[in-house]
C-alpha cells in the first residue's frame, strides 16, 4: 500500500475552498456596485442648476393695497433652499406710475436661511387708481434658474395734494432742534413738526397750517406722528379747520386719535379751501406738546 504525502490536499476539499473563494469574491462584488449605485444615487438627490432653483421669493403681504403719497410697506424675501450657502439677489421693478424705494437686494444666505428687506412702495401725486404689480426675479450666483414673482399692489382712494406746493407755519416750533413746521410736508418721516418746550412750554391749543398753493376741494386729513420711538407730542384730540384767504377760518372736523404712532385720518369737507390748519387740543400723557412727522391733504382742485 502506498502511503500518501502529508501536503496532498483531499480533491473533495478543494472543491468546497474553491467554492468559498467564488462565493466571497461574488459578495465582494455585489457590495463594492451597491456602493456605486448609493454614491451615484446620494449625488443625484443633492440639487443642481439645471433642475432646481435654490432661493426662492416671497412677499408679505402678498397682495398691497396703497394711496397716493401713502406708502405701503412690502417685506420681500430670499430663502436658501439649498444643503449649502449662496450668494443671491433680487431684482425689483415696479409697474408704472409704481415707485420703490430700492431696486435691488443681495444678501449671503447659509443654508436654509431667510432673508428680509422692507421695500417702501408709492405712487406719486396725480397716479391713477388701479391694479398695477412689482415684479421680484432671483440670482443666486449661477446656481440654478432665476425666479420670479409678481405681486399685485393695487391703488386706492382719492389724489392727494402735492406736498411740493405747499407752505406750513405754526403757533409755534421748537428752533433748538430745527423742529419747523415744514418738516411736517417734506415727505421725511425722520423730521417733525414740534411745538415750543425751551425754554418755556407753551400751552395747548397749538396749531400747523398749510398753506396748499392753489384751492381745493379738500375731504381727508391723514396725521402722521413721530416715527423716532418717542410718543412725546402726539396728537389725541384735535380740531381741523379751513380757510380761503388764510384770515377767516372755518372748523370742518373734531375728534380724538389712539395715543400711539400709527397713522392717522379725519374726513371732512371743505370746499374752494386754500388753506387747512390741524389743532391740537390734547396729546400724549396730557402734556402740553404737539408734534407731527408728517401730515397729507387729499381732494380735488376745486371747480372754478
Amino acid at each position: 500500500m502506498i502511503g500518501r504525502s502529508a501536503g496532498t490536499t483531499k480533491p473533495g476539499v478543494a472543491i468546497a475552498v474553491s467554492a468559498l473563494l467564488v462565493a466571497l469574491l461574488a459578495a465582494l462584488s455585489v457590495v463594492a456596485s451597491s456602493g456605486v449605485v448609493l454614491a451615484k444615487e446620494s449625488k443625484q438627490s443633492k440639487p443642481t442648476g439645471k433642475d432646481k432653483t435654490p432661493v426662492a421669493l416671497s412677499a408679505d403681504p402678498a397682495q398691497l393695497e396703497i394711496r397716493q403719497c401713502l406708502p405701503g410697506t412690502l417685506n420681500v424675501g430670499m430663502t436658501n433652499e439649498w444643503s449649502e450657502p449662496v450668494y443671491a439677489d433680487v431684482t425689483i421693478t415696479p409697474e408704472a406710475p409704481l415707485q420703490v424705494s430700492r431696486r435691488f437686494i443681495s444678501s449671503y444666505l447659509p443654508a436654509g436661511y431667510t432673508y428680509v428687506k422692507p421695500v417702501q412702495v408709492s405712487v406719486p401725486p396725480g397716479a391713477a387708481a388701479g391694479n398695477y404689480s412689482v415684479l421680484l426675479e432671483s440670482g443666486n450666483g449661477g446656481k440654478g434658474t432665476r425666479e420670479r414673482l409678481s405681486v399685485p399692489v393695487s391703488v386706492v382712494g382719492e389724489s392727494c395734494i402735492p406736498r411740493e406746493q405747499m407752505n406750513a407755519t405754526a403757533t409755534s416750533y421748537e428752533s433748538t432742534v430745527g423742529a419747523v413746521p415744514q418738516n411736517a410736508i417734506d415727505g421725511n418721516l425722520e423730521t417733525l413738526w414740534h411745538s415750543e418746550y425751551n425754554p418755556e412750554r407753551l400751552p395747548l391749543p397749538q396749531s400747523i397750517t398749510l398753506d396748499l398753493g392753489g384751492v381745493y376741494d379738500v375731504s381727508e386729513l391723514a396725521y402722521q406722528p413721530r416715527t423716532d420711538g418717542s410718543l412725546n407730542g402726539t396728537i389725541t384730540a384735535y380740531n381741523v379747520y379751513a380757510s380761503s384767504d388764510g384770515r377767516n377760518f372755518n372748523r370742518v372736523a373734531t375728534g380724538s386719535w389712539p395715543d400711539d404712532s400709527a397713522l392717522k385720518f379725519s374726513k371732512f369737507s371743505a370746499i374752494g379751501a386754500r388753506y387747512i390748519r390741524l389743532e391740537a387740543t390734547g396729546s400724549h400723557e396730557g402734556k402740553d406738546l404737539a408734534s407731527a412727522a408728517e401730515i397729507y391733504l387729499f381732494g380735488q382742485p376745486a371747480t372754478p
